[in-house]
């Protein structure tokens, strides 16, 4: 017996067998898939050209507010959005051992960090900071040295929202651009966690160098628009039958605008529909079909 019975190419195996149905001693035989890497390299580089990269500069952050209202009072930080140059939300993590017995990663435990850091662009006025140390006096009073009572002024929430630029009409010589959001991101329970020193330096050059804050809250949900998503539709998506017939996310009734590569050769299927399977594999990443989708924190 070989230390390889069968490996996985697509829809099917390659056995270690000959023709004869002899066995090859662990041998593979790629004649079936030698086709794949005729074409591997251009279709890759044609891919690859045509991928759109990663916009991470074109972001809106705003909303930024009291997350409970007492009498009217929501305490935003108005213009949020032309203040806010970065913003990072770590991901979960899982921690793993190897059960030697089952040879098997084993979980362990999940970790939240449910940490927001923020780098603003600070003012001659000091505002930045200055509203962050009232923020923190909602929680703490120097003066009496107590701790307030009650949720009024201590958290604070705001969105942010990715988006990019599309051709709104194909058929021009000139192309269209339109702004088309992507996703938006929910933060809420935001505490700040440490006020950075303020620093006063007749030979500083940096007056430009942005205020950076971190933050501890209790909530961070992401979801996708319902122009790249398909929302309660999702089910079709995973239906075997959209294997065979992926058409369903490019019909007049559920049509998404995103990225459909053309050109290349697709892996994965053998449908005459294969030149969409891209987009498919997008709109099921977009749409909401679980408990806790696009739960962060």
């Amino acid at each position: 017996m070989s230390t390889i019975d069968n490996i996985n190419f697509g829809q099917g195996t390659i056995r270690s067998l000959t023709k004869e149905g002899t066995e090859r001693a662990g041998q593979l035989d790629f004649d079936n898939f030698l086709h794949i890497l005729d074409t591997y390299q251009s279709d890759a580089i044609d891919y690859l050209y045509d991928l759109e990269p990663r916009s991470q500069n074109l972001f809106w952050v705003g909303y930024f507010r009291q997350a409970v209202t007492h009498n009217g009072e929501l305490r935003p930080f108005y213009n949020a959005s032309y203040r806010i140059n970065k913003i990072s939300m770590p991901m979960p993590s899982m921690s793993l051992s190897i059960q030697n017995s089952l040879r098997a990663p084993i979980f362990d435990k999940v970790e939240f960090p449910m940490t927001v850091n923020i780098s603003w662009h600070e003012d001659v006025y000091h505002s930045v900071h200055k509203y962050h140390l009232d923020w923190f006096a909602r929680w703490y009073n120097r003066q009496y040295d107590v701790l307030r009572c009650g949720v009024n002024g201590k958290f604070r929430q705001l969105t942010i929202v990715a988006y990019l630029y599309i051709n709104e009409d194909v058929e021009s010589i000139i192309e269209v651009p339109s702004i088309q959001p992507i996703m938006a991101f929910k933060i809420g329970g935001l505490v700040p966690e440490k006020l950075p020193s303020m620093d006063f330096y007749h030979g500083s050059a940096q007056n430009d160098k942005t205020l950076d804050l971190t933050y501890k809250c209790g909530l961070i949900q992401w979801a996708y628009s319902d122009k790249i998503g398909l929302g309660q539709r999702a089910g079709r998506l995973f239906d075997p039958a959209i294997a065979d017939n992926p058409s369903f996310v490019m019909d007049e009734n559920n049509r998404v605008d995103i990225w459909n590569p053309e050109g290349f050769a697709q892996e994965g299927s053998q449908s005459p529909m294969e030149n969409i399977l891209e987009t498919v594999r997008i709109t099921r990443a977009a749409t909401s079909h679980m408990v806790a989708e696009g739960a962060l924190g």
